[in-house]
């Protein structure tokens, strides 16, 4: 059973993991010069629409098992894919960026990995 503070922080995270998706619809054309893949534009509204349905999933504890999964592969993906490459630019800024992104990124997919553990440790969909 949660107690008060493991709801507080799934609620918050999810609620984070919401913003960050819906972020991704008015910045759409800024965030599609990141994605290193065809269909950038593509790219960038499917995982909005997934960051969000995984956001809700997590709040309403609906198959949290598999969203949490897939939202923590789905993170560790933008690491890979978006925030080393930046990191690893000639460009200071960028690397910087590059930097702090990746590691938040990490620490978001970690937190994903974590509520996975948990609720996949205590059968809960």
């Amino acid at each position: 059973m949660e107690n008060i503070y493991m709801k507080s922080g799934r609620i918050a995270y999810a609620v984070g993991i919401i913003i960050f998706g819906l972020a991704h619809f008015p910045a759409a054309e800024k965030f599609a010069e990141l994605v290193p893949i065809p269909g950038q534009l593509l790219w960038v509204y499917l995982t909005g629409i997934c960051l969000v349905l995984a956001g809700i999933s997590i709040i309403i504890k609906k198959q949290i098992t598999l969203s949490t999964l897939l939202l923590g592969i789905l993170l560790l993906l933008f690491v890979a894919m978006v925030h080393i490459p930046q990191a690893m630019s000639s460009d200071d800024m960028t690397k910087a960026n590059g930097i702090a992104h990746a590691l938040k990124t990490l620490s978001l997919a970690g937190a994903a990995f974590f509520l996975y553990g948990y609720y996949k440790g205590n059968s809960a969909q």
